[in-house]
Formats: C-alpha cells, sequence, structure tokens
C-alpha cells in the first residue's frame, strides 16, 4: 500500500473515485438534490486547482488506486474509497495519513462531515464546532457538521513509531484491521512479574464500568466499549465484574486493565488489554497478565493486529502463540499478511522466538455458531 501525491495526470482517476463514491453512496443518506450538489461541487474543475496546489493524494495497493484525501490548510477533505474497496482499511490509512501531516503542522485537524462518514469521526474523537447549510435548487437544504479535534502527539507513539522507523506508516491505518489470533496453552511463568510500588490490582466495580471503558480505549473510542459492555457482558454481569480487573495507582485510579470472558459460552478468552500510555514502561502489563494467567483456564485465546507490535511481543513472552487456523468463526485469519509487517517493525530476537500452534477447532465451532450476528464476542 502507498499513498503518494497526485498530479494532473491522476485527475481522471480521482475524479473517478470520488464522483462513483458519491452516485452509490449519498442516495442512501440525501435526496437527489443534495446528490446532483455534491457531484457538482466535486467537479473536474473544482479538483484540477486542488491537485496543481499540491494538496491531493491517491492511495494505491498492488498498483490499483483505492481511495483518494486533500489536505487543504488545517482540513481534511474530498476523502472517498471506491465503494467495492470499502472495508479494507484504506480510508483508516488515508484518515491516518492525513491526520499525521495536518496535526503535526497545525496541531488541531478541522473537517466538514457527510452523514455517511459522519459516525467514523466521532469515534476518532472529532467534536462538531459549527453545523452549515444550504438551500438547494429543488428546495431541499442539505445540512452538515464542521467537525474538529486537537492532535494528540503520543498517537503517534509507541507501535506507530516503530511503523515509520521501518518506512511503513502508510500501511499503520490499514493493518490495524487486521485479525491476528493466539493461543496460549501453558503460561510462561519465567516470564512472570510482581506488580511494582505504589500500583494494586483489583476487579472492576459495579460504579466503574465507564473508568473502566476509559481505561480499555482511548476515551473517544469508550462509547463503543459501552456499547459492547451492553451488548455482551451486561447479560452476565456477575462474570464480568468477577473476571475484569483494574491496575491501580496510589489513590486508586485506573492506569491498566484486562479480563477474560468465556466467549460464546464455550472458550475463554483474554481482551481488552490496555495500559495507560503514561504509565507504560513500569512492567504494569506483565504483572496484570501475571495475575491473570495464573489462575486462567487453559487454553485461552485472544484477537489482536499486526499494529499492536509490542503487546505481541509481551504475549508471545507469556506463553501464547499464534494461531495459524485460515478462518475463526466468520472472521478471516490474516497471519500472512500480519507476519511480514511484524518482522519489519520487531527486534530480530523477538520475531524469531515467535511460535504458531494449530488448533483442534474448538475456537473456530464456538465462533461460528455464536456470531450469527456477524458480531464477535471477542
Amino acid at each position: 500500500m502507498e499513498i503518494r501525491k497526485a498530479s494532473p495526470a491522476d485527475l481522471p482517476m480521482i475524479g473517478f473515485i470520488t464522483r462513483r463514491t458519491i452516485q452509490e453512496v449519498y442516495p442512501h443518506y440525501y435526496p437527489r438534490g443534495a446528490v446532483d450538489f455534491f457531484l457538482d461541487w466535486h467537479s473536474d474543475r473544482n479538483i484540477l486547482p486542488d491537485i496543481e496546489a499540491g494538496e491531493v493524494y491517491l492511495l494505491f495497493d498492488g498498483g490499483m488506486a483505492a481511495g483518494t484525501v486533500t489536505l487543504h490548510g488545517d482540513e481534511i477533505t474530498r476523502l472517498y474509497v471506491v465503494p467495492n474497496l470499502q472495508g479494507r482499511g484504506y480510508g483508516r490509512a488515508l484518515l491516518d495519513f492525513a491526520e499525521r501531516d495536518i496535526g503535526e503542522r497545525y496541531g488541531r485537524i478541522r473537517l466538514e462531515a457527510s452523514l455517511p462518514a459522519a459516525a467514523i469521526y466521532w469515534k476518532r474523537g472529532y467534536k462538531v464546532v459549527d453545523m452549515l447549510t444550504e438551500n438547494l435548487e429543488r428546495g431541499d437544504v442539505l445540512c452538515w457538521d464542521v467537525m474538529e479535534k486537537p492532535w494528540n502527539k503520543a498517537a503517534g507513539s509507541g507501535d506507530a513509531e516503530a511503523y515509520s522507523a521501518a518506512g511503513l506508516s502508510g500501511l499503520y491505518g490499514a493493518i490495524g484491521d487486521y485479525n491476528l489470533f493466539m493461543v496460549c496453552e501453558r503460561p510462561n511463568s519465567g516470564a512472570f512479574r510482581e506488580l511494582p510500588e505504589g500500583y494494586s490490582i483489583s476487579p472492576c466495580g459495579r460504579d466503574e464500568v465507564e473508568l473502566w471503558a476509559g481505561t480499555a480505549v482511548e476515551r473517544q473510542y469508550a462509547p463503543y466499549v459501552l456499547d459492547y459492555y451492553e451488548r455482551v457482558y451486561s447479560k452476565n454481569e456477575e462474570e464480568f465484574f468477577r473476571r475484569c480487573l483494574l491496575v491501580r495507582d496510589e489513590r486508586g485510579e485506573p492506569v491498566g486493565t484486562c479480563l477474560t470472558w468465556p466467549a460464546y459460552g464455550r472458550v475463554n478468552t483474554l481482551g481488552w488489554f490496555r495500559v495507560l500510555p503514561e504509565h507504560e514502561g513500569k512492567g504494569l502489563g506483565r504483572a496484570l497478565l501475571t495475575e491473570i494467567l495464573k489462575g486462567a483456564e487453559m487454553p485461552i485465546y485472544l484477537h489482536t493486529q499486526p499494529t499492536s507490535a509490542r503487546a505481541v511481543k509481551l504475549y508471545s513472552d507469556m506463553g501464547f502463540a499464534f494461531v495459524t487456523d485460515p478462518v475463526i468463526g466468520h472472521r478471516e485469519n490474516h497471519l500472512d499478511l500480519g507476519l511480514p509487517c511484524l518482522r519489519r517493525v520487531m527486534p530480530r530476537e523477538d520475531y524469531e522466538r515467535l511460535r504458531f500452534a494449530e488448533t483442534d477447532g474448538s475456537l473456530h465451532e464456538a465462533a461460528l455458531l455464536g456470531e450469527e450476528d456477524g458480531k464477535p464476542e471477542f
């Protein structure tokens, strides 16, 4: 995957990607008059000046143009992915690229959100700062949100920096959607560690679900986690509060979390493992996994991504191996795509210590039967 600056010769391709997306997607959200407005607004006569100003980029995968984005000052605009190529991480890669470029130059990112994309931007931490309207010829009224978020330089640290150093920064966003599965059949007790002084581990309290969600993911994604809690965990709250652990600082504030869960009621899984960035590098994650694995029922499975290279190294140290089964439930196992990326960003000795395991099929069967709604439980 490659993102490069467009030239005037690319105008036909950019126009095709943009207008094809509008024609196929927007009629599901807007009246005909609004769709025609967008098609005219993104005509070649309006795209070409942006190309000539050096503001337009194209994303290629295997020589195929899959998406485009325009960076106009501190604003992201005209971000489109060919409709039949959506869902492959191209939009995320373009957005990651645009946010880094604009954020590092201006300290904030602005955009005008169409209805199809508004929820995506909201989940990434954008806030509505204005709402605009346009009266159209046929009596239709077009409304859209102006959204903004500050640039968080910490988002470019850790694994993202490793990918950048390896020359793979353009891939970082896309491969965040790759599925990798790991299994631990016997923990490596030699990797166990005690908590550093000043920290403690205890179960999540019934009044701490929102705190847990804000610890398990970056806070802008907490609403998604709370929705997941309602859909999956709230059906068996006693089990959740018994299994969900929080690492706490001296004030008792959560700074890390992890839980095990009987996914689909049949297999033991590990999930929502995270330590807040400001507390990383202190051994908290290793100590938390130690506490979890000491009493966990084996085998225990987890789902991760190639972008979590540091976590993969830790999982490997603790006794986890990559599952080699090609499909888990309704999800493809992207091991063949993820391993080349990990080879580039992990220290050689760590990569060479990775292990692999073929399962007995129980994970796949449990997921296949349990994912009738297409939504996984881990």
